[in-house]
């Protein structure tokens, strides 16, 4: 039993570091929504992994601490506790009496966990057929395909080769320049690859507790970093013009990588406002980033270095 009871400390370790990922995803996104910089992605990437990332390191801290006392790198003060007392320690395992609720609470929490990607998952797995469905619908091998649908739509699908679909609802209320305007839009997605990265990225989402705001804030970026492509060919009053008909129109696409997508009025601000925000929002954003990174590096540290008080709340706890 001496290892199941390291392993169920090491699973408490798990899921508090979850739960401290989630804290941290709460503080540190609306701070980086509150800088102009939105298409900067590399922070987002990083609070997505979180939920997965702190509770490995926290485990492999403290594995690698139980280590380091076997080979007797650090003292060993493992023979002060008592028996019941948890602590890491691979030579002298904690003989902790394990009650019923103790193993009900880490199966139940488990449980809540696998439930909940499962659910998220499936909600993904739904949008998948519902792209399948349509891709059948157009004749193979066209990039660009049209929809027989009176609501303006533009929006693309598929990871390996992605499609554009618009509709006919867009295409009677935007004129040929603004519909070259959409399409370069969807183009830039196809370039990043958006669909796919949006892909990992709800993957990655399955273990949040309110994976909303950081959602908004990933496509946010997904739709910024497209407009910028279509600026670059275009006017940028011009592309403002096009995302003000779409918000008039009230567009909402069923798929998230879309000309319709993201927040809108934060978009066309983004186009006539850029330059004028950018150096100011890049110290910033450039601030906020390296607190969180500095605070990730430093968990693991914290961790080990304090190891001893956290062993003995989790005695008086238990």
């Amino acid at each position: 039993m001496s290892w199941l009871n390291l392993l169920w400390i090491l699973l408490i370790v798990a899921l508090c570091s979850w739960a401290l990922a989630n804290l941290l995803i709460a503080a540190f996104t609306p701070l980086l929504k509150s800088s102009h910089g939105v298409a900067e992605r590399s922070p987002l990437w990083l609070l997505a992994l979180l939920p997965w990332l702190l509770p490995l390191l926290a485990t492999a801290s403290l594995m690698l601490l139980a280590l380091a006392k076997r080979l007797g790198w650090i003292q060993d003060h493992c023979l002060i506790h008592q028996a019941h007392h948890p602590h890491f320690c691979l030579q002298h395992l904690p003989e902790m009496t394990l009650q019923l609720g103790h193993s009900l609470a880490g199966a139940g929490a488990l449980l809540a966990l696998l439930i909940l990607f499962t659910w998220r998952m499936a909600q993904l797995f739904r949008l998948f057929k519902q792209s399948a469905v349509l891709r059948k619908l157009v004749k193979a091998g066209r990039v660009k395909n049209t929809l027989e649908k009176s609501q303006p739509l533009a929006f693309t699908l598929g990871v390996r080769q992605p499609l554009i679909f618009i509709s006919h609802g867009l295409r009677k209320l935007l004129n040929r320049r603004q519909l070259r305007i959409v399409i370069n839009h969807e183009i830039a997605h196809i370039r990043n690859r958006d669909v796919l990265k949006n892909t990992l990225f709800e993957i990655l989402l399955g273990l949040h507790l309110y994976p909303r705001l950081l959602r908004s804030r990933w496509y946010l970026s997904a739709e910024v970093r497209a407009d910028a492509y279509v600026s670059r060919r275009f006017d940028s009053l011009e592309v403002a013009d096009v995302l003000i008909k779409l918000q008039r129109a009230g567009v909402n696409s069923p798929f998230p990588v879309s000309v319709g997508g993201g927040v809108l009025p934060t978009r066309i601000d983004y186009l006539l406002n850029a330059n004028t925000k950018q150096t100011h929002s890049q110290t910033k954003r450039q601030a906020t980033s390296w607190l969180f990174y500095l605070s990730i590096a430093a968990f693991p540290f914290a961790l080990a270095c304090h190891h001893h008080s956290l062993e003995t709340l989790w005695g008086w706890l238990l």
